[in-house]
């Protein structure tokens, strides 16, 4: 993105009219990285149900966001449906308009039985916990993947890779059973091994 700014803007869509500043798709790949902002935004006043989304990955494509900043109005950032794979790294994702009473930041969706993937390794997530959120009630998941947590911190949530620390050893003595050497993240306190 190179500190470039991109934004797709419809004052008065269609009726169902799909606003996407990326759309993936074919088996076609796409690699984002660098600071920036993208955006796609509908007019505040319009009260027309449609899809307004910064990128939508469809039908086998593979996309990797390493940074930059996406934005939308409605209810979704980053789409994933039929077969295609995204991969974040990093960058700050937010919608801003919940549906059903859900804000679907990171939207995993099944088409045609088919369904998308997004791996997140990283990035920051406005009021949307990426490791914490089903899709219309389903089990579609948005997968902070293994070695990775998600931390609150004020609104947002930051997608990090664990820490591990050492919880030492306890050696028994006349009023105390002791404890065995465990372990546990220093960010999300997930316990690996526990203490016994």
């Amino acid at each position: 993105l190179n500190g470039n700014s991109l934004t797709l803007h419809r004052e008065e869509p269609e009726l169902n009219e799909k606003i996407e500043v990326f759309l993936v798709k074919n088996d076609a790949q796409l690699t984002i990285k660098g600071e920036g902002s993208v955006s796609a935004t509908v007019g505040e006043d319009n009260e027309v149900e449609c899809y307004v989304g910064v990128l939508s990955a469809i039908d086998g494509a593979k996309v990797t966001i390493k940074g930059g900043s996406y934005y939308s109005n409605g209810c979704t950032a980053i789409y994933s449906t039929r077969g295609a794979i995204i991969d974040i790294y990093g960058g700050t994702f937010e919608a801003s308009e919940k549906w059903n009473g859900n804000l679907f930041t990171l939207d995993v969706n099944e088409a045609e039985d088919v369904l998308g993937i997004i791996n997140v390794y990283g990035g920051t997530y406005v009021n949307f916990d990426p490791a914490n959120h089903t899709n219309d009630g389903k089990n579609y998941t948005n997968k902070v993947m293994d070695g990775y947590c998600s931390i609150k911190v004020e609104n947002n949530y930051v997608v990090a890779e664990h820490v591990v620390v050492t919880d030492k050893a306890v050696s028994p003595d006349c009023e105390n059973d002791g404890l065995t050497e465990g372990s546990h993240c220093s960010r999300c306190n997930h316990v690996f091994v526990s203490q016994e």
